[in-house]
């Protein structure tokens, strides 16, 4: 188990991510805008993977990272492990982790959560 984070690798107002993450997350408006403007530090999605809420958490990263992405948004994102706290990491440069290595984690647990395929 580990937990992840998202935000943007730099600082950006886009309309139509701020619509996306709020669709996905239920955020306010206005701290979507500024986690956006705060660039990787404004992180506005975490989970932690493999829980019970699994496949509730698979589908939001994959709406984020697939929208950000169409967006052509540059996506941060950040692994820790499991009883790590995002408070404790210095520099989260050295907990980033590409959106790819994060999918292909995703890939790698269909079928052993229910309703994933």
């Amino acid at each position: 188990m580990s937990r992840i984070s998202i935000s943007i690798a730099e600082p950006c107002h886009n309309i139509d991510a701020i619509k996306l993450i709020r669709g996905v997350t239920g955020i306010s408006l206005i701290s979507i805008e500024k986690r956006l403007a705060a660039g990787k530090a404004g992180l506005f999605y975490t989970a932690e993977l493999f829980l019970n809420d699994h496949v509730e958490v698979d589908r939001n990263i994959r709406l984020l990272v697939n929208g950000l992405e169409k967006l052509g948004l540059p996506i941060f994102v950040a692994e820790i492990a499991y009883d790590e706290s995002w408070e404790n990491i210095a520099n989260l440069d050295d907990v980033r982790i590409s959106a790819d290595d994060l999918m292909a984690e995703l890939d790698n647990a269909k079928g052993q959560f229910s309703s994933l395929d």
